[in-house]
């Protein structure tokens, strides 16, 4: 286990790199996990929890904008963070990932040619504090372009599991189920 004080801001190209096991976390006091504008950047084989980022931020990837084009994202299990557990940039890849028990939202943010394949988004928002119809639950995507969502379980959230709010563009949804969310608005 590493305990984080700050986030750790990757340069371009780089690999980040667990081995079977790996935990980083923030013990609930550092914000972010892993964000910056390096590009071409890779994490994989971590578990990335108990991070205190803000709401509609990502413990992974932080705040919307900061990261940087091409992040991929390979196994790597995202789990009991205050926020959301990832937030997405442009062109970034969730490979065989998971995100579950984040206290807002699992999944969440806008970019264009973003790849999702083979996550698990489950558990998130457990005790419903935070509004469903605002955003949490398993995901939400807004102002997408060519977003791409397969291979995908989004089931047991407090809230939608699957959602496409605002603006999403020549998208693709296949091969995905979502059971077990709660509904989200009136």
């Amino acid at each position: 286990t590493h305990l984080l004080t700050q986030g750790v801001t990757p340069k371009n190209g780089q690999t980040i790199q667990g081995e079977p096991g790996t935990i980083v976390s923030g013990n609930d006091t550092a914000v972010y996990a892993f964000v910056g504008a390096g590009t071409n950047v890779t994490v994989q084989d971590l578990i990335v929890e108990r991070f205190n980022n803000p709401d509609q931020t990502g413990a992974l990837g932080g705040v919307g904008g900061t990261l940087g084009a091409g992040w991929v994202l390979r196994r790597v299990d995202v789990r009991q963070n205050h926020g959301a557990g990832i937030r997405l940039g442009p062109a970034m890849q969730v490979l065989q990932s998971s995100t579950h028990h984040n206290r807002q939202i699992g999944i969440v943010g806008v970019g264009d040619d973003v790849l999702i394949d083979g996550l698990e988004s489950s558990y998130n928002n457990p005790a419903g504090a935070v509004d469903p119809g605002w955003e949490a639950g398993g995901s939400k995507f807004v102002l997408t372009n060519r977003l791409i969502v397969r291979n995908s379980s989004f089931h047991h959230n407090v809230g939608p599991g699957l959602w496409l709010d605002i603006d999403n563009r020549d998208f693709l949804l296949e091969g995905n189920t979502a059971e077990d969310n709660t509904s989200c608005c009136n």
